[in-house]
């Protein structure tokens, strides 16, 4: 058992995911640096990795088995799994966890829950590394952020114990399987199923659903993201039914704005789809949540995009289910640093039920 887990601290984040991957330190992926700069946000506080090794992902494996194992050279299909904590792990920690399992293991098991931060998948993939990965979502802290929809329960299990982790799976886009759209309707759907009581979805499943009855070029390895036609099946293959809010004039924004705020406050996950000045295409993503200050002027970022107050026209959807309601995750903040402004917006969220 020893073997296969280790300690380490949270300064060599960096090396682990790129000595995990098979990437070059200097290449480092921009999703590998975002993750670095949250664990060590002092808000975060993380100090100590356990990394277990030769770890089977269910959601990487669907996509090795559909399309690496068919390679002439395919990569390994297993991954890293790298536990984060808020206490650094050394080598005398995990001996001494090791040691209790047998004496102490629900009151090892109820201290290693409250240093427990969750977990990053890293895949054997240097240009895409990043694979399911569930982490505590920043503290309220009295900054009107708004976590509802990380309200969603996972078990997490490692060296014999049943850990809980309430957070939103989110994982690097792998275009051998499926492009951006793909990700993020993974990401609302692993929410919206979990709390039915359904087992999630793997990325694998969405993209076999997507391009079912429609087929816009190769699903695999895809060439391109998924038509708003495409998304809806998705949806539809697994129980929900999409709704889509439409914002086409500037006189709408308002109402778009607001009604993306009660959904996401409602824990509903919501799809939106941007088009920033001079890109080439959309890009959809999914909304982490928001935080607000209570001045209506300021603009608001929401998942990495500025959403000022007065913006251009969109488009937003939702899925919809007769029944219950469902949830997201997440962040909006109000910073306009380090975000482009949308020429255009698409959104899709919705309610779900049994």
């Amino acid at each position: 058992m020893s073997r296969r887990f280790r300690g380490a601290s949270i300064s060599s984040l960096r090396d682990e995911i790129a000595r995990a991957a098979g990437f070059r330190g200097d290449a480092v992926p921009a999703q590998v640096r975002y993750l670095e700069s949250y664990l060590t946000n002092s808000e975060v506080g993380a100090r100590g990795l356990l990394i277990e090794e030769d770890y089977v992902d269910r959601h990487f494996l669907h996509e090795f088995v559909a399309y690496y194992a068919t390679m002439l050279e395919p990569p390994p299909g297993h991954c890293t799994r790298l536990h984060v904590f808020i206490q650094e792990i050394g080598e005398d920690t995990l001996d001494h966890w090791i040691e209790s399992l047998s004496t102490k293991r629900e009151e090892l098991q109820l201290r290693i829950a409250e240093m427990y931060l969750g977990f990053i998948v890293v895949r054997p993939l240097p240009f895409a590394p990043i694979g399911r990965t569930l982490l505590r979502p920043y503290p309220h802290n009295g900054l009107g952020r708004c976590y509802e929809p990380a309200n969603t329960g996972h078990r997490v299990h490692f060296l014999g114990l049943d850990l809980a982790i309430k957070a939103l799976p989110f994982q690097q886009q792998d275009q051998a399987v499926g492009a951006c759209a793909t990700t993020a309707l993974w990401v609302a759907l692993s929410r919206v199923m979990k709390a039915d009581g359904h087992r999630a979805v793997t990325p694998k499943d969405v993209t076999d659903a997507a391009t079912r009855h429609v087929v816009n070029g190769r699903a695999i390895p895809a060439v391109a993201g998924l038509s708003d036609e495409q998304v809806d099946s998705a949806v539809r293959a697994f129980g929900y039914e999409p709704y889509r809010f439409s914002a086409e004039a500037r006189d709408n924004w308002s109402l778009f704005q607001l009604a993306l705020k009660c959904y996401v406050t409602s824990g509903i996950p919501v799809l939106l789809r941007v088009h920033a000045a001079g890109a080439l295409g959309c890009h959809a993503l999914v909304v982490a949540g928001i935080r607000e200050d209570g001045d209506p002027t300021s603009h608001e970022e929401v998942v990495g995009l500025v959403l000022p107050a007065r913006s251009s026209p969109g488009v937003l959807s939702w899925i919809h289910r007769q029944g219950g309601i469902g949830g997201g995750i997440g962040e909006a903040r109000k910073r306009s640093r380090r975000c482009a402004r949308p020429t255009s917006t698409t959104a899709s969220f919705g309610t779900f039920g049994p």
